[in-house]
């Protein structure tokens, strides 16, 4: 993911009040590595989380949580509504027999689905077609 404007934010804060990591997880109860992960972009900061940490950074949770859910919304535009590659397209647009084969395909280990595109690329029929051939 990387840092976010959020995250440095939260840094920011932290350091100008003279905390540590670990002095800010013990006061919001949360895990050291949990506010590194935040403050880094590695997980996103849900509203529980902003709301035990602001307190102690000396800002409304409200300016947080503003400044979380405008991240997540560009985050959601740029990841839907930007220009796509040819060929692509979203969940939205597949039917919902296509969304069961994909939720499918994606229960699968990584070198199952690469033995099914292997497969597929040769042409040899996976569907109703194999039946059909191999009964002749």
């Amino acid at each position: 993911m990387g840092t976010t404007p959020l995250g440095e934010r939260l840094c920011a804060l932290r350091t100008g009040r003279g905390l540590s990591l670990a002095q800010l997880a013990r006061l919001s109860g949360l895990s050291k590595g949990h506010v590194s992960n935040v403050e880094k972009g590695r997980v996103q900061a849900t509203a529980r989380v902003i709301e035990r940490l602001a307190p102690h950074l000396g800002v409304p949770a409200g300016s947080l949580l503003e400044q979380a859910m405008a991240e997540r919304k560009d985050r959601v535009e740029r990841r839907f509504l930007a220009p796509r590659e040819p060929g692509l397209v979203t969940l939205t647009e597949l039917s919902e027999e296509e969304r069961i084969i994909l939720g499918w395909l994606r229960s699968l280990a990584p070198g199952q689905r690469q033995a099914l595109a292997e497969l597929a690329g040769r042409g040899f029929p996976l569907g109703p077609e194999r039946r059909k051939a191999s009964s002749r």
